[in-house]
């Protein structure tokens, strides 16, 4: 049997990943230029990488806050 694609996959369970367009390098260089000048920072939950599965259950489960990074 053929493995599905993670299209497929998704699709199969009308899922979505979505995301943002970044722009052009000279947009992307401005915007990270102004996060600089002005101390913009992330906001993120943090994980050790032995807790990703409980980061995997709290992001399906809908209560993963902002978002969700694994520390290796």
């Amino acid at each position: 049997m053929k493995k599905a694609t993670l299209y497929q996959r998704l699709n199969e369970h009308a899922e979505v990943v979505a995301g943002g367009i970044p722009g052009s390098i000279v947009e992307t260089t401005q915007m990270l230029a102004f996060t600089a000048r002005h101390a913009i920072e992330p906001t993120v939950e943090l994980f050790p990488m032995a807790e990703a599965n409980r980061a995997l259950e709290r992001t399906r489960r809908g209560k993963a806050r902002f978002r969700t990074v694994l520390v290796a």
